[in-house]
């Protein structure tokens, strides 16, 4: 659905379109230009899709048979771009001046165009019809205003602020008041939940988001259970001198304590309270100063 318009373009385009540049050999150079520029562009996007054919990226799913998608899904978004320029060039050459009588070539040349826009209807009419049947399936498992937020589109950020009004309030907190190289613990989990969200919403790089995600750009797990374990450290000895030694080290200024914190790492995510006082609190989410819960470090 996503490359079938440009290969309907090219195979039944293409002789009109060599027919046509072979009539306008003697052209002027502006109107010659344009024609060299479309086929550079076709030609860089053919040569970015083929290279997922002879290379890719080793990464953590290289033993696996999605070894080579992460490298296809970035490049066959650059060739799909770039096929997408060019293809505005031939379509328009395909079309030719507007006459009141027109020849064969000009008939079959927009036959061609109304087959390929045709296909090209196909992804974003299917493809939003199954969109909008998932969110539909989707909204039926909340109420209120999380159910608005999922339709007739997909607003995460009036999603976060229905379902964790208290988090939702923290990462705006957190975003105006941070100051810049800052960064923050909270909870880390699953890929594609709502684990790292203060980070997300804040935009203040959390000390570790979704585990596998980094482990598959970082190229291991080391550095990553390394970091999974500091962070559950933290929240199970909270105040105490190795703790506060690893939030140190890590840089971090914010330590989160809301409702994913509690149920990742159980009550004593509640002692935070008797060490400080949090500088923002909210529907049950509380966001403490790193420096005031190590004032007074444990051993």
């Amino acid at each position: 659905m996503a490359y079938g318009p440009f290969v309907l373009l090219i195979c039944l385009g293409g002789p009109l379109l060599l027919r046509t540049a072979r009539d306008g050999k003697g052209a002027s150079e502006d109107i010659r230009a344009p024609h060299r520029a479309a086929m550079a562009l076709g030609a860089c996007g053919l040569l970015t899709a083929l290279f997922c054919e002879l290379a890719y990226v080793r990464d953590l799913f290289a033993p696996t048979p999605l070894a080579r998608m992460n490298t296809v899904f970035k490049l066959y978004s650059f060739a799909w771009l770039l096929l997408a320029l060019a293809s505005a060039r031939w379509i328009e050459s395909l079309l030719g001046p507007a006459r009141r009588t027109l020849d064969f070539r000009r008939w079959a040349g927009r036959a061609v165009v109304a087959l390929v826009l045709g296909a090209a209807l196909v992804y974003p009419v299917c493809g939003t019809a199954a969109w909008l049947r998932g969110r539909a399936i989707e909204s039926e498992r909340h109420e209120g205003a999380a159910r608005a937020a999922l339709l007739p589109g997909a607003d995460a950020e009036a999603l976060f602020r229905a379902r964790f009004p208290g988090d939702a309030a923290a990462a705006a907190f957190v975003a105006r008041s941070a100051a810049e190289g800052e960064s923050l613990v909270e909870e880390t989990g699953e890929p594609y939940t709502w684990s790292s969200r203060i980070s997300t919403f804040s935009g203040v790089p959390s000390v570790l988001g979704w585990g596998n995600h980094e482990a598959i750009w970082r190229g291991g797990w080391d550095e990553i259970q390394r970091r999974t374990a500091d962070i559950a450290f933290v929240y199970t000895h909270p105040g105490t001198e190795e703790g506060c030694d690893r939030l140190r080290r890590f840089g971090a200024s914010w330590i989160v304590a809301g409702g994913l914190e509690r149920q990742q790492y159980g009550p004593s995510v509640d002692d935070l309270a008797g060490l400080a006082r949090p500088v923002f609190a909210s529907a049950g989410t509380e966001v403490y100063s790193v420096d005031d819960v190590c004032a007074r470090a444990t051993r």
